[in-house]
């Protein structure tokens, strides 16, 4: 079995570490469980969701200097940007777990279709693509 290899671009391209590759079956299988996985995390409410996240921030936090030594290996950056970084990811998570309960509470998309030659809006359309419920309401205009 082969081995995909990770390598420093900020150093010649060294070689930091490597792990073997995964078979086809493995990669179907894994699919298979986030699939069901994501179908749970779906079922849970907003609050659970964040409590999931309430519960990764300070490991995030107490690892914070490792995540970042590990950025820096595999990326080239310096050590100063990969902890400027991991602190600003820490900050963005913060900021989506305050506005979770607001930005995906439940909502309608009201879109207007003006006659029903031009079909459907783009508005209807962006909506129903990413599973909003959806309220139509058409006008002719004479």
């Amino acid at each position: 079995m082969s081995k995909l290899i990770s390598t420093n671009p900020g150093k010649g391209y060294e070689v930091v570490g490597g792990i073997e590759e995964s078979t086809k079956d493995e990669v179907v299988q894994a699919v298979a469980r986030a699939r069901e996985t994501q179908n749970k995390w779906a079922g849970l409410s907003v609050a659970d969701r964040v409590a999931y996240y309430e519960k990764l921030l300070p490991i995030y936090a107490e690892r914070s200097e490792e995540i970042a030594k590990m950025q820096t290996l595999e990326t080239g950056k310096t050590i100063t940007q990969s902890r400027g970084d991991v602190e600003g990811d820490q900050i963005w998570l913060k900021n989506i777990m305050a506005l979770a309960p607001e930005r995906l509470k439940p909502d309608v998309v009201i879109g207007f279709q003006v006659n029903e030659s031009e079909g459907v809006s783009d508005t209807l359309k962006k909506a129903e693509e990413v599973g909003k419920p959806v309220a139509s309401l058409k006008y002719t205009i004479e």
